[in-house]
């Protein structure tokens, strides 16, 4: 990094006393010789269960961003322009705190919330010209299919190597019209025209989408007494398909269950597509298949249908899974095998209050539950290229809040925002996320969020390491305080960006039609609400 100015060293020196002063009581003794970032014991993490945690695996999490007020660069950042705030998020030793700065002025939110109006964080789509969504067309249908939707769309960028496309997607079809036997599709998609209004769209370039050809089966006996049509083979259900620190291309999957009646599975896609990897960029022998067939995933106490589970990955890139965020949360180590015991301590389960507060107590006949929707992202507090460590960085996934009734279905959109190190501790959430061009009557389902590194504006981490090794006045993950990912050999540049980077957001459009999103990651972070 450049060296710091003097108003940020009064600033970093102002927070580091006020954090000193505030934990060194209750916590440890300091030694101000080390300079290192403060770490706490995390109650309610227990690291027994799996012999797959490193064996070097530290139960001491970060701080708790929300703990350590930072009210200079806060107060600062409050009537800051934008190049003022992104100095101030940093060299900011709390840079979450400065994110509860709305982008809305005081009146404006005053004035919704007289009128009974949320301040919703309204995202544009900066993919088109209109601001709004981008529709996916998967080309032609056979007839014997004709009607049938492709929905819950995944999209994964190919790299820029690769000239005969932008991305490959993937979306759900149900040739039996949703009663049973799903299937996935997939095509390479490049952006085109709609005519005759020369609207953008993503469109396939092939004739049509392909199949993907996975195995599929009937549950195992007597793990459906409760529910027996299930038990039939019902194909693949909602895929979430993501990208891991690696980049390799994983996907989530519900399938009948050989331990109850609908399990998820995982596998690496590279394994049933043809040159899927050289597409993406992707070498077998750098990074090889973990996952080369359909792997179903188990955990305690399991549910007769499982589904929309979340992969989250800590600063040392070891994979852990999220089945659950509410009303309780569930956290387990993925391994070759399944998943296993609940991690989080019987009082540690419990999903926040700023989540369970979307809840209310009594809305009469509509049911109104707490889903997971899309994968987790890792995102550093700031601009690239600030350092990342695990006190700026922090993990984001979008959940919804689904209302039900006998008539019809309805999902508002929030995001959830994690510390970057296991047990995830949600610090944070989004206020409803609503998007440009939709309405009450338009049901947008958000299915997976990916970077999409073809709109970023500065080289991948990897990149900027290699091109600044050797100067020691740049960052250095072998020497650096609390770093994210420590290994320079496999730098993380799929499952990490920076606070103004642009991401996809892939959805569902009423279960009938898939479009997509690109909108940074500021739009989505912003005037947070804090989980206490």
């Amino acid at each position: 990094m450049t060296n710091l100015n003097g108003k940020a060293k009064a600033i970093i020196a102002i927070s580091a006393v006020a954090t000193l002063l505030l934990l060194a009581a209750t916590f440890f003794a300091a030694s101000a010789a080390t300079g290192r970032n403060v770490s706490i014991q995390i109650p309610g993490f227990s690291k027994g269960g799996s012999k797959d945690v490193p064996s070097d695996y530290s139960t001491e999490d970060h701080l708790t961003l929300v703990d350590v007020p930072d009210e200079k660069a806060s107060a600062e950042s409050n009537n800051a322009t934008k190049p003022a705030l992104d100095e101030a998020l940093e060299y900011s030793s709390n840079p979450i705190r400065l994110l509860s700065t709305c982008s809305k002025s005081k009146e404006e939110k005053q004035r919704l919330k007289e009128n009974g109006i949320a301040a919703a964080n309204v995202l544009l789509s900066y993919d088109s010209s209109q601001r709004t969504i981008v529709r996916l067309d998967f080309g032609f249908v056979p007839q014997e299919l004709e009607g049938i939707n492709r929905f819950k769309p995944n999209l994964l960028p190919l790299a820029s190597t690769y000239k005969d496309a932008d991305y490959i997607v993937f979306a759900r079809q149900s040739p039996k019209r949703l009663f049973y036997h799903h299937e996935i599709v997939y095509c390479d998609m490049a952006w085109a025209t709609a005519q005759p209004s020369d609207r953008k769209i993503l469109k396939c370039t092939s004739l049509g989408a392909y199949t993907l050809e996975l195995p599929e089966w009937q549950s195992a006996e007597g793990v459906c007494k409760d529910i027996p049509f299930f038990a039939i083979a019902q194909g693949h259900i909602d895929p979430r398909v993501f990208l891991s620190p690696y980049g390799e291309p994983l996907m989530l999957v519900s399938v009948n269950g050989k331990n109850t009646c609908i399990s998820q599975y995982i596998i690496d896609l590279r394994a049933v597509i043809p040159n899927l990897g050289r597409k993406l960029g992707i070498s077998e022998t750098e990074v090889p298949i973990a996952f080369s067939e359909l792997t179903e995933l188990t955990r305690d106490q399991a549910k007769k249908f499982e589904k929309n589970w979340v992969v989250l990955y800590d600063q040392d890139n070891v994979a852990y899974v999220q089945h659950e965020l509410g009303p309780t949360r569930s956290l387990t180590i993925l391994q070759g095998s399944g998943s296993g015991k609940n991690l989080l301590d019987k009082d540690k389960q419990e999903t926040p209050q700023c989540i369970k507060e979307l809840v209310p107590a009594e809305n009469g006949s509509v049911d109104v539950e707490i889903h997971q929707a899309t994968n987790s992202l890792r995102v550093t507090l700031c601009e690239f290229p600030c350092e990342p460590n695990v006190h700026n960085t922090v993990l984001v996934s979008i959940f919804h809040i689904k209302y039900k009734n006998m008539a019809e279905t309805t999902y508002k959109r929030y995001a959830a925002v994690m510390n970057a190190t296991a047990p995830f501790n949600i610090i944070a959430r989004s206020p409803e996320l609503t998007i440009s061009g939709g309405d009450e009557k338009t049901n947008f389902y958000a299915v997976s969020m990916v970077w999409d590194r073809s709109f970023w504006d500065h080289p991948t981490w990897s990149e900027y390491l290699k091109k600044n090794k050797g100067d020691n006045t740049k960052y250095d993950p072998a020497t650096s305080n609390d770093p994210i990912d420590k290994s320079t050999s496999n730098t993380d540049d799929y499952y990490h960006g920076w606070i103004s980077d642009m991401v996809v957001i892939n959805f569902s459009i009423d279960e009938l039609e898939s479009a997509v999103i690109h909108t940074p990651m500021k739009d989505i972070l912003d005037c947070l609400i804090f989980c206490q």
